[in-house]
């Protein structure tokens, strides 16, 4: 039978394209947002939700300056947090919290 008669998973069709390509750095950035209530709590995660990156700086929109302020002081802590699921530190080196 040839490799083409075969039924493969998508999920690891897709998975070994993106591990060849430059994709998956870029994915990685991601895989944490699946994550955020787990990583921030769910009362900061109802008022704070990361809406993408500035070069390897993480953007998080929050409700209020109060609330940017607050979790300017736990930033480290997220951050760290974040690194349970994306270990690279290159990949997320910083915080941004700007008020939406």
């Amino acid at each position: 039978m040839s490799r083409l008669n075969i039924p493969e998973n998508i999920r690891e069709v897709l998975s070994r394209a993106i591990s060849r390509s430059k994709l998956r750095s870029e994915l990685k950035k991601f895989e944490f947002k699946n994550h955020w209530k787990t990583i921030v709590g769910d009362k900061i995660a109802s008022h704070a939700k990361p809406a993408g990156f500035r070069g390897n700086a993480l953007i998080v929109q929050v409700d209020s300056s109060a609330w940017a302020q607050e979790l300017s002081f736990q930033k480290n802590t997220i951050l760290s947090r974040i690194r349970r699921f994306v270990p690279d530190n290159k990949i997320i080196s910083d915080i941004v919290f700007s008020v939406r």
